[in-house]
């Protein structure tokens, strides 16, 4: 009976913490067009606790508390951090970081940053490349 009595206790106390904690749900888009993003990462500041956004830009975690402040961030986009308060729904717009996307070079087979190029970088567009009697790519890039 005493075990018992521990068991319905300890899964009252169980119950009474999920229902305390609430539910957040969101939204991820991008500031531009407004168009979802998927895979964006949503984390709770200072914790390991987190989700990533679905093909639509939706997300849905619980919130342990109601200072809570979570960290949005996507890769060519600018981090955000959120106060939550009371709110259960919040909806992100991400800015484009321009600063961040002008800092990568992407060659051949990998992307590096222009500060760690040793060597000759030549910007070459599609009319120079169509303009090239060429049987792949590989040939229209020679030279």
């Amino acid at each position: 009976m005493k075990k018992q009595l521990y068991l319905a206790a300890l899964l009252w106390i169980v119950v009474l913490t999920t229902w305390a904690q609430g539910r957040l749900t969101g939204r991820v888009t991008d500031a531009n067009d407004s168009s979802p993003l998927p895979g964006v990462s949503v984390l709770i500041k200072g914790t390991n606790i987190g989700v990533t956004t679905d093909g639509e830009g939706r997300f849905s975690l619980n919130s342990p508390s109601a200072g809570t402040t979570l960290v949005v961030s996507y890769i060519g986009y600018t981090t955000q951090e959120i106060a939550v308060g009371n709110r259960t729904t919040i909806d992100v717009a991400l800015a484009v970081d321009v600063k961040s996307l002008s800092e990568v070079v992407v060659t051949g087979y990998a992307s590096q940053r222009k500060k760690d190029i040793t060597g000759a970088v030549t910007v070459v567009n599609a009319k120079e490349l169509t303009a090239t009697p060429a049987a792949s790519v590989t040939q229209m890039l020679q030279g």
